[in-house]
């Protein structure tokens, strides 16, 4: 199978690693229609919180998509450390998390190990998800 499909750089993260000025939006609505409007005001993240807002990883598929297109990064927030929660939405397509409750060194390198795949994590591997556009991204 061919890829035509490449992943996007991750501007969010080059802005911060170069300690740029980054503004954003902090969006606990819940519909992807708010979510299109917040991408095509111009931020450079939307922030869509499901720690203290009505969203799961099924509301928040329709509001990443919402985004595609504009030049807001998607960020989530999810709403525990969990490991679990956070591999949904990495399959779900967000690659920008702001993990709530890390307190200390040991809840920062569970949040990490979520993230990553062995041996550097413990991410479980699946091949067809939407993040690797349903394995059609090669080395993903």
């Amino acid at each position: 199978m061919s890829n035509t499909a490449q992943l996007l750089p991750n501007q969010l993260r080059q802005a911060l690693l170069a300690r740029k000025t980054s503004i954003g939006c902090w969006s606990s609505l819940g519909s992807h229609i708010t979510t299109e409007l917040l991408g095509l005001a111009g931020f450079n993240w939307i922030l869509l919180d499901a720690e203290h807002a009505p969203n799961d990883v099924l509301s928040l598929i329709p509001q990443l998509m919402a985004l595609k297109g504009s030049v807001s990064a998607p960020v989530v927030r999810p709403p525990a450390n969990d490991a679990i929660l956070i591999k949904r939405l990495l399959d779900a397509g967000f690659y920008n998390l702001l993990i709530p409750f890390v307190e200390n060194a040991d809840e920062a390198r569970a949040a990490v190990a979520a993230t990553r795949y062995p041996p550097e994590g413990i991410r479980g591997v699946s091949v067809g998800h939407r993040s690797n556009m349903y394995g059609t991204i090669a080395d993903y």
